[in-house]
């Protein structure tokens, strides 16, 4: 199952697009995933943390993982 992602324009500019950051909070929250879950995806705390604060990039390795994971494509996790 795929999410569709609403993309309106104004000019040149693209409102309400998605991020891979934002897809990814988005997902957590809509399926109630939990720290060990994201723990047993990500490999640790700290690259969870790191990369729901945003301070990390989602690599091509977690898109992968993660898509598999919230059943999406990993397109979904890129920037």
């Amino acid at each position: 199952m795929l999410i569709p992602v609403m993309r309106l324009t104004t000019g040149t500019k693209l409102l309400g697009e998605s991020t891979a950051h934002s897809m990814f909070l988005h997902l957590i929250d809509a399926q109630s995933v939990n720290e060990a879950e994201l723990v047993a995806i990500l490999g640790s705390r700290e690259v969870v943390s790191q990369v729901m604060s945003g301070k990390q990039e989602i690599t091509q390795e977690m898109a992968k993982d993660l898509g598999n994971f919230f059943h999406v494509d990993i397109s979904l996790f890129e920037n």
